[in-house]
């Protein structure tokens, strides 16, 4: 059940893309997509182990709707920017704040037959996760550890929280393993040093 087994030690080659990599991995992105994914799903879990909710197939189009709206509301071309632009769109917030709402009405929704399945208590965890990744990305803790930023593709818009700096994420990450952790490519050092590579990942 261990995503890195026990071991002595890590070698990680092409280890300059690291930084870039932990960012990602530590930070939040919650895409049109993926609520279309938990749409779906929803849909095709509810029609195999309840059926007897017709409510929540209205709410299922609800929220489609508001997703749909939601990448509409981003323009046609594909672009990606700072957060700052959404917050000066009053149109791009209203669809945000939209899409949230039908997701909250989704999950109270979920929750209300929680325990009728193994798949819907699944789909109702990640839009409870779905749920709370918006209102992060809107109202986030500390966002001036964050880079909140957005990316518009043809089909899909994603929003993300990245952190700012990685560096003592990474590095607890790293206490937790009892190993020694090798870093290997041809690009690590900047000027004969590494001193950059070591203070991005703490």
């Amino acid at each position: 059940g261990e995503l890195l087994p026990s071991t002595d030690a890590f070698i990680v080659d092409e280890a300059h893309q690291l930084p870039e990599v932990a960012s990602n991995f530590f930070g939040l992105t919650l895409s049109s997509r993926q609520l279309l994914e938990l749409i779906q799903d929803t849909r095709t879990e509810y029609l195999r182990e309840a059926g007897d909710l017709p409510k929540l197939i209205d709410q299922l189009e609800a929220l489609k709707k508001a997703t749909q709206d939601l990448r509409l509301a981003f323009g046609t071309q594909p672009r990606r920017g700072a957060w700052a632009e959404l917050e000066a769109d009053p149109k791009i917030i209203d669809a945000i704040d939209h899409a949230g709402q039908q997701l909250g009405y989704l999950h109270g929704m979920l929750k209300a037959i929680e325990g009728r399945g193994k798949g819907l208590d699944a789909c109702l965890s990640r839009c409870e996760s779905m749920r709370d990744m918006l209102q992060e990305l809107r109202e986030p803790e500390k966002p001036q550890e964050l880079i909140r930023w957005f990316e518009v593709f043809g089909q899909s818009v994603r929003m993300n929280n990245t952190p700012l700096d990685v560096a003592g994420l990474f590095n607890s990450q790293m206490q937790r393993q009892q190993a020694s952790w090798i870093f290997t490519s041809a690009t690590l050092a900047v000027g004969d040093s590494f001193e950059h590579f070591q203070r991005q990942l703490g």
